[in-house]
């Protein structure tokens, strides 16, 4: 066992590891030689115990080591027959999805997601599916903080924290945008000619199918990664991102058709709409118009409920939701439901405004509120409003006695700047620092960069892509003119370029 020890920890090199130049091809050598050595041990020979009792997790380091722990830790779930939260394996486990190097476990992939699955897979036996989420998360972003490469595991990932209402560990994936879906092959990294390792390879180039790093994906994937993650935004409130997702689920090219999964998140958009804006949208550019079609005329429940929120009066709403409650618990949307019934009270107040610069609480309880509402009880809902930042208005009252009390409507920069400190520093004044909010923006702008980046180096698009494939094209249409052929024997210069390609 000692001699097997002596051969896992012989690559890579410590000076290797640690230079301040990484050398990426004697990495690369030295990681497929220790890959080679890994994949032809068998499993039970991982298990073994060295000199002075110790196990090779108790020898291995990290991150260093982190191919023979992860080898190690497999055949360790395999004998056990999986991976729970309550065993010490776990915790194993867990050393290794905070510690792992990234650039290692590129050659791992495959070993790497069956890890992943084995945690998810216990932690759900176990009833505790947040457990898995924590660690799947992390090492998802250990791998590729970017998280812009789809794979089945971020699909796993939303599953989990759907089902154990644990939103905020799918925030920190859900918040970084899709820009690629792994791939079957990785010849990009092959056109590259890069190691593995290297530090300038996109997530696309390693994160792909053939690597390991994600089962096969399928259409309806991607379309269910997105509903979840707007069903985990809705649970957060994040009614904008939430849209954003569920838009992304209806633009789906379709065949003059639409999948249940759209059906579903034209459901939730028509709500979130109503929730967010007050109101509902335009059907959002570039659905197909057959499917809009389906979308309205197997959802009209739903058209209905946005069509009673129009009305001033909450009594067509709340009879509409009323009559749509079996529908509302088959859908598992009665609880967006509630919420717009409780959004329409608010909107019905804040559309006040647009009539009155100040009004008597009395005559905004009469226009705003129904019947089986006090005034008492409308003093205080404004009153919240106004201190959770949900209504630009005052509140103005000569006694404790509600009915003496005035509503002034305000714009938002007179309330922010009528709550700034007198020497101009409070949250309008001009010494507000703008750094962190400027920081973040140029963050996601380099971010966005970066995609357009490696989106035109995938597509081959540079300028000398054009220059070769426009020649290609001239030479052809030369040859055609001078065999005597016609010009329609010969496709327009897009179909040259999309066959270059």
């Amino acid at each position: 066992m000692d001699d097997l020890y002596a051969r896992l920890i012989e690559y890579p090199t410590d000076d290797l590891y640690g230079a301040r130049q990484f050398h990426e091809v004697e990495a690369d050598r030295q990681l497929q030689k220790q890959l080679k050595l890994l994949n032809n041990i068998p499993g039970s020979k991982f298990l073994g115990t060295l000199t002075g009792g110790h196990s090779l997790l108790d020898a291995l380091r990290l991150p260093i080591h982190t191919l023979p722990y992860l080898y190690t830790l497999l055949a360790s779930v395999q004998v056990q027959n999986g991976v729970f939260p309550s065993d010490p394996l776990w915790l194993r486990v867990q050393d290794f999805v905070f510690g792992f190097d990234p650039f290692q476990v590129r050659y791992a992939g495959n070993e790497f997601k069956r890890l992943l699955e084995a945690v998810a897979e216990g932690a759900e036996a176990a009833k505790n599916s947040s457990a898995a989420a924590i660690l799947i998360q992390q090492a998802l972003l250990r791998l590729d903080p970017s998280t812009s490469t789809f794979t089945s595991l971020h699909l796993l990932l939303v599953r989990l924290c759907l089902r154990s209402r644990a939103y905020s560990e799918a925030l920190p994936i859900l918040d970084n945008n899709i820009y690629h879906i792994a791939p079957s092959k990785s010849g990009l990294a092959e056109r590259q000619h890069r190691a593995l390792c290297s530090l300038k390879n996109a997530s696309a180039t390693f994160i792909t199918q053939e690597a390991g790093f994600s089962s096969t994906i399928e259409y309806r994937h991607h379309l269910q990664y997105h509903l979840y993650g707007a069903m985990l935004y809705i649970l957060a409130k994040k009614w904008e991102r939430a849209l954003f997702f569920l838009e992304i689920v209806l633009v789906c090219p379709t065949a003059n058709t639409a999948s249940m999964i759209q059906i579903d998140a034209y459901k939730k958009w028509v709500l979130v709409c109503l929730l967010q804006h007050g109101k509902s949208l335009h059907m959002p550019r570039g659905v197909n118009p057959s499917a809009a079609k389906l979308y309205r005329s197997m959802c009209k429940a739903y058209e209905s409920i946005s069509d009673a929120f129009k009305k001033p009066s909450p009594q067509k709403l709340r009879i509409e939701a009323d009559a749509g409650e079996k529908i509302w618990r088959e859908d598992c949307n009665g609880g967006l439901i509630t919420q717009v019934i409780s959004a329409h009270q608010r909107f019905a107040v804040s559309s006040l405004s647009k009539s009155y610069i100040s009004i008597p609480l009395s005559a905004a309880y009469s226009l705003a509120f129904p019947p089986t509402t006090t005034l008492d009880e409308t003093y205080t809902y404004i009153a919240d409003l106004i201190a959770t930042q949900q209504l630009n208005a005052t509140l103005h009252a000569n006694s404790d006695d509600p009915a003496t009390a005035v509503l002034r409507f305000t714009t938002p920069s007179s309330s922010t700047s009528s709550s700034s400190q007198p020497n101009g520093t409070g949250a309008g004044g001009p010494d507000v620092d703008k750094t962190p909010e400027l920081l973040a923006q140029t963050a996601r702008i380099e971010g966005l960069s970066e995609r357009m980046r490696e989106t035109k180096h995938r597509m081959e698009v540079g300028t000398r892509f054009y220059a070769e494939a426009l020649a290609k094209a001239r030479k052809a249409e030369a040859e055609g003119k001078a065999s005597g052929s016609g010009a329609a024997e010969h496709p327009g210069r897009d179909d040259d370029l999309m066959d270059t390609l």
